[in-house]
């Protein structure tokens, strides 16, 4: 079974304190054994964490990407050799969509999708964790908007075939995180805004054509 390398060091560096790991874990998320639907949550969570600590390790080597459409066209996406370089894209012109992705393998192992509006009055944040196959293990989702000062935690587990095997709904208040009730006004008014965003396949990602192009 592939393995899944992360390195850890710890050590002071320029009056800097850090701590990185070394493990090794699976890379099939779901395994061969038939699994509960929480067991199967609980094997997800466990490797997509792991995933996790791995992307957070190596940013500098993470695939960068962007709709560099003007606002209301239709989409454009390229890749960037850098954030830096799209940092610099940025600065002429600005783009409200953005993709991180990593790869262990070979293949695209998590992509983190940013997209958010011109006058700031909202963002989303849709982290994506996929299994070896190029199917969606977990989307992790967070809207948030000034439009009723709330932000909406989404976390949704899915199967091999794209089937949600669990979702969790939370409401936040924007500031303090705390758990909160919004009114139906705000919920009903943001819809359009915080839906959307989950890719249940590699495939289907709105800049796969480059990923094959990587």
């Amino acid at each position: 079974m592939p393995k899944l390398m992360l390195f850890c060091i710890v050590g002071i560096a320029s009056s800097m304190f850090f701590v990185a790991c070394r493990d090794e874990v699976p890379l099939d998320l779901i395994g061969s054994v038939p699994l509960g639907d929480s067991e199967k949550v609980e094997s997800i969570d466990r490797e997509c964490e792991m995933l996790e600590l791995s992307r957070q390790a190596n940013a500098e080597s993470l695939l960068v990407f962007a709709d560099t459409a003007v606002e209301g066209d239709k989409p454009s996406w390229r890749s960037f050799a850098s954030e830096q370089e799209l940092e610099a894209f940025r600065q002429t012109r600005e783009t409200f969509s953005i993709a991180n992705a990593a790869t262990i393998d070979g293949h695209i192992a998590s992509v983190t999708l940013t997209m958010f509006s011109s006058s700031g009055d909202w963002v989303k944040f849709v982290s994506h964790c996929y299994r070896k196959d190029g199917s969606l293990a977990l989307a992790t989702k967070e809207f948030r908007t000034f439009y009723g000062h709330f932000a909406l935690v989404e976390k949704a587990y899915f199967d091999p075939s794209g089937n949600t095997i669990d979702l969790t709904k939370e409401y936040r208040d924007l500031k303090t995180a705390e758990p909160i009730e919004v009114e139906k006004e705000w919920i009903n008014e943001t819809k359009h805004l915080a839906e959307g965003g989950v890719y249940t396949k590699v495939s289907d990602l709105p800049f796969a054509d480059l990923l094959r192009k990587q």
